[in-house]
Protein backbone atom coordinates (compact mmCIF):
# COMPACT_ATOMS: atom_id res chain seq x y z
CA UNK A 1 0.00 0.00 0.00
CA UNK A 2 1.58 3.54 -0.88
CA UNK A 3 1.53 6.21 1.71
CA UNK A 4 -0.68 7.99 0.47
CA UNK A 5 -3.20 5.42 0.21
CA UNK A 6 -2.26 4.55 3.65
CA UNK A 7 -2.81 8.36 4.79
CA UNK A 8 -6.26 8.30 2.98
CA UNK A 9 -7.05 5.34 5.10
CA UNK A 10 -6.39 6.19 8.28
CA UNK A 11 -7.83 9.64 7.80
CA UNK A 12 -10.90 8.12 7.24
CA UNK A 13 -10.64 6.70 10.48
CA UNK A 14 -10.69 10.35 12.37
CA UNK A 15 -13.50 11.26 9.82
CA UNK A 16 -15.98 8.31 11.54
CA UNK A 17 -15.74 9.97 14.70
CA UNK A 18 -15.04 13.53 14.27
CA UNK A 19 -18.58 15.04 12.67
CA UNK A 20 -20.21 16.89 15.70
CA UNK A 21 -22.97 19.37 16.19
CA UNK A 22 -21.18 22.46 15.54
CA UNK A 23 -21.62 26.70 15.06
CA UNK A 24 -21.58 27.43 11.19
CA UNK A 25 -18.63 28.50 9.50
CA UNK A 26 -15.27 26.60 8.67
CA UNK A 27 -12.78 29.35 9.31
CA UNK A 28 -12.21 31.32 12.26
CA UNK A 29 -9.91 34.44 13.97
CA UNK A 30 -8.68 33.73 17.00
CA UNK A 31 -7.51 36.47 18.64
CA UNK A 32 -5.77 37.05 22.36
CA UNK A 33 -7.11 40.42 23.51
CA UNK A 34 -4.30 41.01 25.87
CA UNK A 35 -1.02 40.88 23.92
CA UNK A 36 -3.10 41.39 19.99
CA UNK A 37 -1.60 37.93 18.52
CA UNK A 38 -3.62 35.99 16.52
CA UNK A 39 -4.48 32.86 14.82
CA UNK A 40 -6.89 31.04 12.83
CA UNK A 41 -8.75 27.55 12.73
CA UNK A 42 -10.19 25.70 10.11
CA UNK A 43 -12.27 22.80 10.05
CA UNK A 44 -11.76 20.08 6.97
CA UNK A 45 -13.05 17.03 6.08
CA UNK A 46 -10.09 14.26 6.27
CA UNK A 47 -11.61 13.17 3.01
CA UNK A 48 -14.11 14.32 0.19
CA UNK A 49 -14.68 13.72 -3.57
CA UNK A 50 -12.32 15.71 -5.59
CA UNK A 51 -15.66 17.65 -7.39
CA UNK A 52 -16.97 18.49 -3.68
CA UNK A 53 -13.88 19.88 -2.64
CA UNK A 54 -13.03 24.02 -1.86
CA UNK A 55 -11.60 26.31 0.54
CA UNK A 56 -13.89 29.23 1.94
CA UNK A 57 -13.27 32.85 1.31
CA UNK A 58 -10.96 34.14 3.07
CA UNK A 59 -9.00 30.92 3.14
CA UNK A 60 -5.64 31.89 0.52
CA UNK A 61 -5.20 34.60 2.51
CA UNK A 62 -5.43 33.72 5.83
CA UNK A 63 -2.92 30.81 4.63
CA UNK A 64 -0.70 33.47 2.83
CA UNK A 65 -0.47 34.99 6.56
CA UNK A 66 0.01 32.52 8.20
CA UNK A 67 3.98 31.39 9.74
CA UNK A 68 2.95 27.89 10.73
CA UNK A 69 0.59 25.18 9.34
CA UNK A 70 -0.64 22.91 12.27
CA UNK A 71 -2.47 19.73 11.22
CA UNK A 72 -3.88 17.15 13.75
CA UNK A 73 -0.68 15.42 12.94
CA UNK A 74 2.18 16.23 11.84
CA UNK A 75 1.91 15.55 7.98
CA UNK A 76 5.61 15.29 7.73
CA UNK A 77 5.59 12.19 9.77
CA UNK A 78 2.46 10.78 8.30
CA UNK A 79 4.63 10.63 4.69
CA UNK A 80 7.61 8.97 6.56
CA UNK A 81 8.40 5.77 4.97
CA UNK A 82 10.70 4.31 8.01
CA UNK A 83 7.62 6.00 10.74
CA UNK A 84 4.72 4.47 8.75
CA UNK A 85 6.59 1.19 8.34
CA UNK A 86 6.63 0.95 12.37
CA UNK A 87 2.94 0.91 12.58
CA UNK A 88 2.34 -1.79 10.62
CA UNK A 89 1.71 -4.13 13.56
CA UNK A 90 -0.48 -2.17 14.90
CA UNK A 91 -3.47 -2.43 12.18
CA UNK A 92 -4.12 -5.84 13.30
CA UNK A 93 -5.66 -7.51 16.57
CA UNK A 94 -3.56 -8.61 19.42
CA UNK A 95 -3.55 -12.49 19.65
CA UNK A 96 -5.11 -14.64 17.64
CA UNK A 97 -8.72 -12.94 17.68
CA UNK A 98 -10.33 -13.17 14.04
CA UNK A 99 -13.00 -11.01 12.79
CA UNK A 100 -14.92 -13.94 12.18
CA UNK A 101 -14.77 -14.41 15.71
CA UNK A 102 -16.60 -11.16 16.43
CA UNK A 103 -19.71 -11.55 14.41
CA UNK A 104 -22.51 -13.94 13.85
CA UNK A 105 -22.91 -16.03 10.46
CA UNK A 106 -25.08 -13.78 8.95
CA UNK A 107 -23.26 -10.24 9.56
CA UNK A 108 -20.01 -12.13 8.50
CA UNK A 109 -21.57 -13.11 5.32
CA UNK A 110 -22.64 -9.51 5.15
CA UNK A 111 -19.07 -8.31 5.25
CA UNK A 112 -17.85 -10.80 3.10
CA UNK A 113 -20.04 -9.82 0.54
CA UNK A 114 -18.86 -6.48 0.87
CA UNK A 115 -15.02 -6.75 0.67
CA UNK A 116 -15.40 -9.28 -2.95
CA UNK A 117 -17.89 -6.35 -4.43
CA UNK A 118 -14.43 -3.75 -3.52
CA UNK A 119 -12.31 -6.80 -5.09
CA UNK A 120 -10.64 -7.87 -1.69
CA UNK A 121 -11.52 -11.19 -0.29
CA UNK A 122 -12.12 -10.74 3.68
CA UNK A 123 -10.26 -14.13 4.55
CA UNK A 124 -7.00 -11.48 3.86
CA UNK A 125 -8.61 -9.02 6.72
CA UNK A 126 -9.03 -11.62 9.20
CA UNK A 127 -6.65 -10.24 11.92
CA UNK A 128 -7.08 -6.87 10.65
CA UNK A 129 -8.18 -4.48 13.57
CA UNK A 130 -12.06 -3.72 12.47
CA UNK A 131 -11.91 -0.17 13.09
CA UNK A 132 -9.43 -0.03 10.05
CA UNK A 133 -11.53 -2.20 8.16
CA UNK A 134 -14.20 0.31 8.48
CA UNK A 135 -12.46 3.17 6.79
CA UNK A 136 -11.06 0.64 3.84
CA UNK A 137 -14.79 -0.59 2.99
CA UNK A 138 -16.26 3.01 2.80
CA UNK A 139 -16.49 4.88 -0.11
CA UNK A 140 -14.69 7.77 1.06
CA UNK A 141 -11.93 5.67 2.39
CA UNK A 142 -11.60 3.55 -0.53
CA UNK A 143 -7.65 3.87 -1.54
CA UNK A 144 -8.47 3.12 -4.78
CA UNK A 145 -10.63 6.18 -5.13
CA UNK A 146 -7.75 8.24 -3.59
CA UNK A 147 -5.50 6.76 -5.73
CA UNK A 148 -7.71 7.54 -9.06
CA UNK A 149 -8.19 11.13 -8.06
CA UNK A 150 -11.71 10.47 -7.37
CA UNK A 151 -10.87 11.83 -3.38
CA UNK A 152 -8.52 14.78 -2.14
CA UNK A 153 -7.40 14.70 1.56
CA UNK A 154 -7.50 18.30 3.05
CA UNK A 155 -4.10 17.42 5.05
CA UNK A 156 -2.33 16.48 2.19
CA UNK A 157 -3.13 19.34 0.31
CA UNK A 158 -2.70 21.91 2.81
CA UNK A 159 0.65 20.27 3.43
CA UNK A 160 1.52 20.61 -0.48
CA UNK A 161 0.50 24.11 0.20
CA UNK A 162 2.55 24.63 2.62
CA UNK A 163 5.84 23.59 1.27
CA UNK A 164 5.12 25.39 -2.25
CA UNK A 165 5.13 28.47 0.22
CA UNK A 166 7.84 27.50 2.11
CA UNK A 167 5.83 27.52 5.60
CA UNK A 168 6.45 24.73 8.66
CA UNK A 169 4.75 21.86 9.27
CA UNK A 170 3.69 21.15 12.39
CA UNK A 171 1.57 18.50 14.32
CA UNK A 172 -1.00 18.96 17.56
CA UNK A 173 -0.45 15.36 18.25
CA UNK A 174 1.69 12.19 17.03
CA UNK A 175 0.82 9.38 15.16
CA UNK A 176 1.22 7.52 17.70
CA UNK A 177 -0.99 8.98 20.28
CA UNK A 178 -3.76 8.96 17.68
CA UNK A 179 -3.57 5.24 17.01
CA UNK A 180 -3.44 4.49 20.87
CA UNK A 181 -7.15 6.31 20.89
CA UNK A 182 -8.63 3.84 18.13
CA UNK A 183 -6.39 0.72 20.34
CA UNK A 184 -9.19 1.50 23.22
CA UNK A 185 -11.99 0.81 21.79
CA UNK A 186 -12.76 -2.81 22.18
CA UNK A 187 -12.73 -5.57 18.94
CA UNK A 188 -16.33 -6.01 19.75
CA UNK A 189 -17.41 -2.56 19.34
CA UNK A 190 -15.04 -2.09 16.39
CA UNK A 191 -16.83 -4.80 14.64
CA UNK A 192 -20.19 -3.14 15.20
CA UNK A 193 -18.63 -0.16 13.43
CA UNK A 194 -17.48 -1.85 10.64
CA UNK A 195 -20.99 -3.22 10.29
CA UNK A 196 -22.70 0.07 10.38
CA UNK A 197 -20.18 1.50 7.96
CA UNK A 198 -21.16 -1.31 5.56
CA UNK A 199 -24.57 -0.68 6.03
CA UNK A 200 -24.83 2.96 6.07
CA UNK A 201 -26.84 4.30 2.62
CA UNK A 202 -24.24 6.26 -0.42
CA UNK A 203 -26.72 9.25 0.29
CA UNK A 204 -25.92 9.60 4.22
CA UNK A 205 -22.29 10.33 2.92
CA UNK A 206 -23.70 12.64 0.11
CA UNK A 207 -26.09 14.90 2.44
CA UNK A 208 -22.66 15.14 4.59
CA UNK A 209 -20.50 16.45 1.99
CA UNK A 210 -23.31 18.65 1.04
CA UNK A 211 -23.44 20.03 4.36
CA UNK A 212 -20.11 21.08 4.41
CA UNK A 213 -19.56 22.37 1.05
CA UNK A 214 -22.64 24.88 2.29
CA UNK A 215 -20.55 25.03 5.53
CA UNK A 216 -24.29 24.45 7.80
CA UNK A 217 -22.14 22.31 10.19
CA UNK A 218 -25.25 22.30 12.09
CA UNK A 219 -27.32 20.32 10.24
CA UNK A 220 -24.32 18.19 8.99
CA UNK A 221 -23.67 17.14 12.85
CA UNK A 222 -27.75 16.66 12.96
CA UNK A 223 -27.40 14.46 10.02
CA UNK A 224 -24.90 12.27 11.76
CA UNK A 225 -25.36 12.23 15.46
CA UNK A 226 -27.57 9.15 15.29
CA UNK A 227 -25.50 7.11 13.22
CA UNK A 228 -23.51 5.09 14.84
CA UNK A 229 -24.80 4.93 18.67
CA UNK A 230 -21.70 2.37 19.60
CA UNK A 231 -19.56 5.16 19.95
CA UNK A 232 -21.35 6.71 22.17
CA UNK A 233 -18.97 5.86 24.92
CA UNK A 234 -16.36 6.75 23.25
CA UNK A 235 -17.14 10.38 22.63
CA UNK A 236 -15.52 11.90 25.94
CA UNK A 237 -12.00 10.56 24.89
CA UNK A 238 -12.20 10.68 20.65
CA UNK A 239 -13.08 14.10 20.93
CA UNK A 240 -13.86 16.67 24.38
CA UNK A 241 -10.66 15.04 25.98
CA UNK A 242 -8.73 15.96 22.84
CA UNK A 243 -10.18 19.58 22.34
CA UNK A 244 -9.38 20.37 25.72
CA UNK A 245 -5.89 19.87 24.95
CA UNK A 246 -5.72 21.28 22.22
CA UNK A 247 -6.53 25.12 23.44
CA UNK A 248 -3.42 25.56 25.65
CA UNK A 249 -1.42 24.18 22.74
CA UNK A 250 -3.20 26.56 20.41
CA UNK A 251 -2.43 29.63 23.06
CA UNK A 252 1.25 28.20 23.75
CA UNK A 253 1.60 28.24 19.35
CA UNK A 254 0.30 31.48 18.73
CA UNK A 255 2.27 33.62 21.28
CA UNK A 256 5.28 33.51 18.43
CA UNK A 257 3.92 32.87 15.20
CA UNK A 258 0.84 33.75 13.56
CA UNK A 259 -0.72 29.91 12.92
CA UNK A 260 -2.92 28.21 11.35
CA UNK A 261 -4.51 25.18 12.89
CA UNK A 262 -6.83 22.56 10.69
CA UNK A 263 -8.34 20.11 12.55
CA UNK A 264 -11.46 17.76 12.01
CA UNK A 265 -15.00 19.92 11.27
CA UNK A 266 -16.09 17.99 14.01
CA UNK A 267 -14.13 19.60 16.86
CA UNK A 268 -14.72 23.32 16.25
CA UNK A 269 -18.31 23.72 17.71
CA UNK A 270 -20.61 22.18 20.39
CA UNK A 271 -20.27 23.01 24.46
CA UNK A 272 -17.10 20.96 24.52
CA UNK A 273 -15.84 22.29 20.81
CA UNK A 274 -12.31 23.85 20.37
CA UNK A 275 -14.58 27.80 19.79
CA UNK A 276 -15.90 27.42 22.92
CA UNK A 277 -13.29 26.41 24.84
CA UNK A 278 -10.92 29.21 23.38
CA UNK A 279 -13.51 31.76 24.30
CA UNK A 280 -13.58 30.07 28.12
CA UNK A 281 -10.09 30.80 28.39
CA UNK A 282 -10.26 34.22 27.08
CA UNK A 283 -9.67 34.34 23.31
CA UNK A 284 -11.89 36.46 20.83
CA UNK A 285 -13.01 34.22 17.92
CA UNK A 286 -14.55 35.52 15.00
CA UNK A 287 -15.94 33.49 11.84
CA UNK A 288 -13.68 34.64 8.88
CA UNK A 289 -16.45 35.85 6.06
Amino acid sequence: MKLKHLFSTYACLLGLISLRAQEPGLLWKIEDPTSGKRAYLFGTVHLIPSEQYFLPAGFDTVFASAEKIYTEVDMDEMQDLSGLMGIMDRLFMDGDQRLSELLDESEYHLLSTHFDSLGMPLQFFERFKPLFLSALTATEGNPMAFRDGQLKSYELELAEMARHQEKELEGLETLDFQLSLFDSIPYPVQAQMLLESVRAPQSASDEMYRWYREQEIDKLAESVSTSDASLTPYIEMMLDQRNRTWVPLIADAMRTNVCLFAVGAGHLGGKGGVLSRLREAGFRVKRVQ
